[in-house]
């Protein structure tokens, strides 16, 4: 049938065909056949034996042995697949669970050395925390930590929040603790075209607990937030005289908080006999960089043994990934041998209000505890 449908004309070593096709690329080419069987799996190859008969045996055998790699290796996968999946799946299952409500106290802790003030404490920062991160699917588990308390209003999405922690705990005269948790919560403002502004706030929430005499508590409603409690005023700190950043007291400042925060030096070499300051262990920083020496008293040029002084270090860790960390120490110092040694970081600092237990008094107390004579009289 090709030859009579086939034109040829002889140009060169080629021959054209009614195509455009060459002839002698076609004559190079493998004749096929113009019905090509269809390939069954093994199941189906007795089937495809009987209805088409220009398939060969040989064929057969190559198609089913193929096809039956092929499921062994999706079998093969599909088990690998399922054992890793398989913990996560049930992983999967158990977070669509709602999760156990985690008790008041952390296993190991010792329920008897407990107060009733660390019950209210401990119970108030878990249902504030439980609360704050309900969503409208597990509001509903709430109420067993309540004695009245609604569980409505609740969102799909749950609040991010970080490191609650009491700020109070009072008792009333009513038998009811008042504590007050301050928690870290998140919100995130969208603008178009930029990236979304991530801001942490801290929020205050107070709760009423009961804490019954068998050690076990219950809220009387849910948490309701607080302003904020002012700052108590501050008390001023000694630390009146601002020391050269060169000199002698800044300079050995500078090489014990390397010593002692990044592991650059000997920390015994800077301090006093017998003292007891050790370096953190693992380092904290890569090189601390002081910025600024305050003193309670000025800074001699040349200071005999036994000088004594208090300063307050302002200083900057960097940490091996580029992390900057502001610092303050406080710390005495004396002198020996003609340097400057750390006697210890003083904790607190000096202020200008000494308590009474640290000040010297200009005059010995009186010893007398008896009343006083009478004065005699002329």
């Amino acid at each position: 049938m090709l030859g009579l449908l086939t034109k040829t004309k002889t140009t060169g070593d080629t021959v054209d065909d009614a195509d455009g096709v060459e002839a002698g690329e076609e004559q190079r080419r493998p004749r096929r056949s113009r019905k090509q069987p269809l390939q069954f799996p093994r199941f189906f190859a007795k089937k495809a034996a009987e209805s088409d008969e220009e398939e060969s045996p040989a064929g057969r055998v190559m198609v089913s042995t193929q096809h039956n790699a092929w499921i062994r290796k999706a079998v093969g996968y599909t088990v690998i697949a399922a054992i890793a999946c398989g913990p996560v799946a049930l992983v999967q299952v158990l977070q669509d669970e709602p999760a156990p409500p985690p008790p008041a106290v952390e296993a190991g802790t010792d329920a008897a050395a407990l107060t009733e003030h660390d019950r209210a404490g401990a119970f108030g920062v878990m249902v504030v925390s439980k609360w704050l991160t309900a969503t409208r699917a597990d509001s509903d588990s709430l109420g067993q930590y309540f004695a009245d308390a609604s569980t409505r209003g609740f969102e799909t999405k749950a609040m991010e929040i970080a490191r609650p922690s009491v700020v109070s705990a009072t008792k009333s005269d009513s038998g009811l603790w008042s504590v007050v948790v301050a928690v870290d919560t998140k919100s995130t403002e969208k603008a178009k075209g930029q990236d979304d502004k991530v801001t942490w706030t801290t929020r205050h929430f107070e709760i009423p607990v009961r804490v019954e005499s068998s050690g076990e508590a219950i809220a009387q409603r849910a948490p309701s937030m607080v302003s904020l409690p002012s700052p108590a005023p501050g008390t001023a700190l000694a630390y009146g005289e601002d020391l050269n950043a060169t000199g002698a007291i800044a300079v050995m400042s500078g090489e014990f908080l390397n010593a002692l925060l990044a592991g650059n030096g000997d920390v015994s070499r800077l301090t006093t006999p017998g003292s007891d300051i050790a370096p953190v262990d693992p380092a904290a920083f890569t090189s601390v960089t002081v910025s600024k020496v305050q003193a309670t008293a000025v800074e001699v040029d040349e200071p005999t043994a036994g000088d004594a002084n208090d300063i307050l270090v302002t200083a900057v860790g960097k940490t091996a990934a580029g992390e900057s960390i502001p610092l303050q120490y406080s710390m005495s110092i004396l002198s020996r041998d003609g340097r400057w040694e750390v006697k210890a970081l003083t904790q607190p600092p000096a202020t200008e209000s000494p308590d009474e237990a640290d000040a010297s008094p200009s005059e010995p107390p009186s010893t007398q505890t008896g009343s006083p004579e009478p004065t005699p009289t002329n």
